[in-house]
């Protein structure tokens, strides 16, 4: 019997199962309060790329078998925060056919002023809505919806019945991964599609082609190829990126966009302090043309 759909996915689902089994095993044998602090801070980084890993299979399931996508999907939601069905109503069915429509893309990065949100707005922002746009998201979708509170309130029913068997190990073990995880994802999303206001596929997404970054996301950089045609399994998206790169704008590659982001808003903090102290020193000296608050902003574009 064939499981899984493409070959590509065995691995990264070996591993992913394993750190599961992993975390498991731990909550139940951790017996001690410093470790679970440690477990957690740990799981920060690899969990953050497992996350685009289950937004893959929310697109095209990994699995032949239904019943194996649903556990997968459970594993994901402990692992990630995002439970099954969730990045399918979301995501697929939501920011998917929205995202050119900065009043409808259930992850909007535009205020209704049309100004565009700082990273820490819209990560508050479209990580607390998420599980409600989700849910109304599924209002034109009702037994997608119906499974999505089904399953999902399967997943609340097991964080409890984890808290009741040990309350410490769950809070560092199980809800904060989850919380940390969601908070991440979305983070990481913002640089995704910030500031392309815009009607066509192929100037609405950043794209990012560095081999390490695309290894350990499983190729979501290749945005617009995945926006394009969201159906295409991770593991063809350089392929499909190479049939339609001359159609993608320069302005839309931003290779190393969020590490890029953080040295940005560093040179830029510094930036503001060497002004700031320059008018102390001389406080007859007008603030230069065009400074403002938000320089941060745009020393990261």
């Amino acid at each position: 019997m064939t499981f899984f759909r493409y070959s590509a996915d065995r691995l990264p689902y070996a591993l992913f199962a394993s750190y599961f089994a992993l975390d498991v095993a731990l909550f139940f044998t951790v017996d001690n309060l410093w470790a679970p602090p440690i477990i957690f801070v740990i799981g920060f980084f690899p969990k953050a790329f497992i996350c685009a890993f289950n937004h893959h299979h929310q697109h095209l399931p990994t699995f032949y078998q239904p019943v194996l996508n649903r556990l997968a999907e459970i594993m994901f939601g402990f692992q990630t925060g995002i439970g099954p069905y969730a990045w399918y109503l979301h995501h697929s069915r939501g920011h998917h056919e929205h995202y050119l429509d900065q009043t409808k893309d259930e992850s909007a990065w535009m205020r209704k002023d049309g100004s565009t949100m700082g990273e820490f707005e819209y990560t508050i922002n479209v990580a607390a809505t998420a599980y409600w746009r989700a849910y109304k998201r599924g209002d034109d979708l009702p037994k997608k919806q119906a499974a999505f509170v089904a399953m999902n309130s399967l997943m609340l029913a097991l964080v409890v019945g984890a808290f009741v068997y040990n309350w410490y190990n769950a809070l560092f073990m199980v809800l904060l991964p989850m919380v940390a995880s969601l908070l991440i994802t979305v983070w990481v999303t913002y640089y995704h599609h910030r500031g392309l206001d815009t009607g066509d596929h192929f100037s609405g997404s950043y794209n990012i082609t560095t081999p390490l970054f695309n290894t350990l996301t499983g190729n979501l950089g290749y945005h617009t190829a995945h926006h394009y045609r969201p159906g295409v399994h991770w593991s063809k998206l350089p392929e499909l990126h190479e049939k339609i790169k001359d159609k993608i704008p320069a302005h839309c590659y931003r290779d190393g966009a969020v590490l890029g982001g953080l040295v940005a808003r560093r040179r830029a903090k510094k930036e503001r302090e060497r002004r700031r102290k320059e008018r102390r020193r001389n406080p007859g000296v007008a603030a230069p043309v065009g400074a403002r608050s938000d320089d941060s902003e745009r020393l990261a574009a």
